[in-house]
């Protein structure tokens, strides 16, 4: 009877350190897990303002790009009707402006690509 007492005082004992330990174990998964969606969550926003500021940027360069285009157009079209004496024929603006949106979509595709690499890295 003693040793069955006794048997069942140290079930008793390791059932509720082990129960603990399981409770401090599960506490702390949860706070870890809850600290690696906030994490995610941040590294995402972070990735969609600099995917915002890459386009807010490349924009502005296109602007300062299409204004030193037009400013070569224009010299270029002196020189063939002054200098040369040649006819001009000015580039379609619809073809200049397929070109940029072209190098514009392959830039954002390859910032796309980089964030999804980065979110599945991630996971």
């Amino acid at each position: 009877q003693d040793n069955l007492s006794s048997l069942m005082q140290k079930y008793a004992t390791l059932d509720r350190k082990y129960k603990t330990e399981n409770q401090e174990l599960s506490e702390a998964y949860q706070r870890y897990t809850q600290l690696f969606m906030d994490l995610q969550e941040k590294f995402q926003h972070f990735q969609r303002t600099d995917a915002k500021r890459f386009l807010e940027i490349w924009m502005m360069h296109e602007r300062e790009v299409k204004a030193k285009l037009l400013k070569c157009l224009q010299a270029d079209k002196i020189i063939h009707e002054q200098m040369l004496g040649l006819l001009w024929f000015p580039p379609s603006e619809e073809e200049l402006n397929r070109m940029f949106d072209y190098f514009r979509e392959k830039e954002m595709s390859k910032v796309m690509a980089k964030m999804k690499l980065d979110n599945t890295k991630q996971e």
